[in-house]
């Protein structure tokens, strides 16, 4: 359906920027997911509020687009298996009733401080 394809398209552009691995025009995407933009907390927080406000996705749409991207980044084990798991304990979280926009932002502190 026409709808879930804009619906998709924004979730996988939006968490990109999650997970600060916004690839740029110019670069190829192992140089652009290697990079690390200071600012990238507070840009990725008004895109999770853009997500959830704009688009209407749910908390756990967005969470497990990210659970999804971090497998494709190239990244050592070990800081995969942590952000991994804080992706699991915000979802578990979310299923528990945790309100999504403050459990959200949780998880993009946790990815950045991983960064």
């Amino acid at each position: 359906p026409e709808e879930e394809v804009d619906r998709r398209v924004p979730l996988r552009q939006a968490t990109a920027v999650l997970v600060n691995q916004v690839p740029q025009p110019r670069l190829s995407p192992e140089t652009a997911r290697s990079e690390i933009d200071p600012g990238a907390l507070v840009k990725a927080r008004e895109e999770l509020r853009h997500l959830l406000v704009r688009y209407g996705l749910s908390g756990s749409e967005i969470v497990r687009q990210i659970h999804s991207e971090i497998f494709r980044l190239a990244i050592p084990e070990k800081k995969r298996i942590d952000l991994v798991e804080a992706v699991g304990e915000i979802d578990f979280r979310l299923v528990q009733g945790g309100d999504e926009e403050v459990q959200l932002s949780a998880l993009l502190a946790k990815l950045a401080s991983e960064a």
